[in-house]
């Protein structure tokens, strides 16, 4: 009786052995698991913010290239069939020779690529494309892609232990600044710089002529000189003063058009007095409008990149609309241009000189509402622009104007120009070209669309 219960006791403490057995060999294999999956979490989010400081290095080389509208990049960005393009990550290679727990290592890789490329606005107008049909004008989309994979290095080989991606989508503007032109005809097409073509466009010039009887044009206290004899003929801007009856036949003088031509955005032919939406707009696809509505003050100025006060540089790259009246400018000292671009205000102030960094930079002051007010003497190496719908747009010298660039006005108001006073306007010819047109490329710092992939780990050699 007793052997059989101390059978039966031996079979139990068996059986509680096995069964411990078994919980230990189940506890350890889940531990492993765990450990195994928490080491993979840990590897997986390794890697992705390892992705994400080299997605920051990577936007941050893109954006700066992008800004110098001569440089590759740029070129990149204009042509849509380009291949991806390789961006270096020299900053996260110098930290990322360490390896990480385990002795496994990271690759990381950047390149950028075209998604979509949109040439016309919400409306349906075209944007500008040059007649060779090479890429013009356009709103897209360009992908920023980091791929980090992670390695395990053995002796003779390395197996590939996983591989994520991390994709950003930004917007990027392609804006015209010069668009070709030829001296001896009119423009085919609508262009949103149409009127820099023009040394002194007067729109409503007959009207102010008459008016005036022609003091406007003649004023007896105040010379205007327009300067242009250094220029070859195919760099010189045009005079126009509009108002005319344009639908009288004209009177042939050669085998050249001279009379302008002009187009809304939606590429009809229109009259220069047409107003609205329809009507006379230069710089009317509000689409290629990098920024709107900005603060003119100049903290924000400089918060964005667009002056440096220090320095007393005005940068520019692309349309900038500001939300206010802008001032540009110091009475002490000259402001250095930098860049091509347009500061689009309800009206603007010269303070001070403004002259270019180098000879294929472009400035472009467009009161949209108001006048343009110039306070200065000094020169003024800008293209000033002060039209609307009204018609009260002008040009208001307070000084001896010295103006290389373009004037484009509704009326010219000489009558309120400083009197006693010689005042001359000379024409820049980076304002136009005859066979090439010259751009910028604006890339938007706000991430449209992201997405980190990471693959399943597989062995490579």
């Amino acid at each position: 009786m007793r052997s059989r219960r101390r059978g039966f006791a031996l079979l139990i403490l068996l059986a509680l052995a096995v069964l411990a057995v078994g919980f230990a060999l189940i506890y350890h294999q889940w531990s492993r698991h765990g450990q195994q999956v928490s080491f993979r979490i840990e590897q997986a989010e390794t890697m992705r913010l390892l992705a994400e400081s080299a997605m920051e290095e990577a936007f941050a080389w893109l954006h700066r290239e992008c800004s110098d509208y001569r440089s590759a990049t740029a070129a990149w960005v204009r042509e849509p069939s380009a291949p991806p393009l390789a961006i270096p990550l020299p900053g996260v290679g110098r930290w990322l020779a360490t390896s990480l727990r385990g002795g496994p290592t990271v690759e990381l890789t950047a390149e950028a690529r075209h998604v979509d490329r949109r040439t016309e606005d919400h409306d349906g107008a075209p944007f500008f494309r040059p007649d060779d049909g090479s890429p013009g004008e356009a709103v897209g989309t360009i992908e920023c892609r980091v791929t980090a994979t992670l390695w395990q290095r053995d002796l003779l080989t390395r197996t590939r232990l996983a591989t994520g991606r991390l994709l950003r989508h930004h917007d990027v503007w392609v804006v015209s600044m010069v668009t070709p032109r030829l001296p001896d005809r009119p423009r085919a097409a609508y262009a949103h710089n149409f009127v820099l073509d023009y040394v002194l466009l007067v729109r409503d010039g007959l009207a102010e002529f008459r008016e005036s009887e022609g003091r406007s044009l003649n004023p007896a206290a105040l010379p205007f000189t327009i300067d242009q004899d250094d220029l070859p003929s195919e760099r010189r801007g045009r005079i126009s003063f509009g108002g005319t009856d344009s639908t009288k036949p004209p009177i042939a003088l050669g085998d050249q058009d001279p009379l302008p031509r002009f187009f809304n955005r939606a590429g009809l032919v229109i009259d220069g007095a047409t107003t609205g939406p329809a009507g006379f707009r230069p710089w009317g696809h509000f689409s290629l409008w990098h920024r709107r509505q900005v603060p003119p003050d100049a903290a924000m100025l400089e918060g964005i990149g667009l002056l440096d006060r220090r320095r007393r540089v005005l940068r520019l790259n692309g349309i900038v609309h500001l939300a206010g009246e802008l001032v540009v400018g110091d009475p002490e000292a000259p402001w250095t241009i930098e860049g091509q671009g347009v500061l689009i205000a309800p009206a603007i102030t010269v303070r001070g000189s403004l002259i270019k960094a180098r000879p294929d930079d472009l400035c472009v002051l467009f009161a949209r509402r108001g006048p343009i007010t110039v306070e200065t003497e000094r020169r003024v190496e800008a293209a000033l622009v002060a039209v609307n719908d009204a018609k009260t747009g002008c040009v208001l010298a307070r000084r001896a104007l010295d103006l290389r660039g373009a004037l484009i006005v509704d009326r010219l108001a000489t009558e309120r120009w400083a009197s006693g006073v010689a005042h001359r306007l000379a024409y820049d010819p980076a304002l136009t070209s005859p066979d090439r047109a010259s751009y910028v490329v604006n890339l938007s710092r706000w991430i449209s669309f992201q997405r980190w992939v990471l693959d399943a780990p597989e062995a490579a050699p």
